[in-house]
């Protein structure tokens, strides 16, 4: 059945909108590629720190590929 995962996954990576990338997002950019899943995340930030004011983007939204469009 179609699914959906959803979280914050404190990974930075320029594919969802970081302006760098750390061990886990590489973990994060490659997993989705091999079990045929879409992060759907469009470059926005999703996260505002709230003690320095910068943004990020850590949360993520990964689906089955079947049923979305992994563009």
């Amino acid at each position: 059945a179609p699914f959906m995962i959803v979280g914050d996954f404190n990974a930075h990576n320029p594919l969802w909108g970081s302006v760098k990338v750390t061990d886990i997002g590489k973990i994060v950019e490659h997993v989705p590629s091999n079990l045929h899943l879409c992060v759907q995340n469009d470059g926005s930030h999703t996260y505002l720190h709230p003690g320095n004011g910068s943004f990020s983007s850590i949360d993520l939204t990964i689906v089955d590929h079947s049923p979305f469009d992994c563009t």
